[in-house]
């Protein structure tokens, strides 16, 4: 059997803005909501990108970025609940 996580988000950083998708159902095999949300790279914006997944009830976070961008989420935002490395 596969484990299946129901509320998922990736993360493609870029410089200055962050595109996220949130991929939730409800029941294992239903229906799969998305939604697409950009933030800005700025610290009020970052702020905002970590009430809306937890708003959300995001249980697991992939990121894609270059460079070092990555850093500052890797970082700040598993503080709001535990971290998985």
């Amino acid at each position: 059997m596969e484990a299946q996580v129901a509320r998922c988000a990736g993360l493609d950083v870029h410089k200055d803005e962050i595109v996220a998708c949130v991929r939730m159902a409800e029941a294992p095999g239903g229906p799969v909501q998305v939604q697409l949300h950009t933030f800005g790279a700025t610290t009020v914006e970052l702020l905002a990108l970590r009430d809306w997944l937890t708003g959300l009830g995001v249980t697991r976070v992939g990121m894609e970025s270059t460079p070092d961008y990555w850093r500052v989420l890797a970082t700040g935002l598993p503080h709001s609940r535990g971290r998985d490395r």
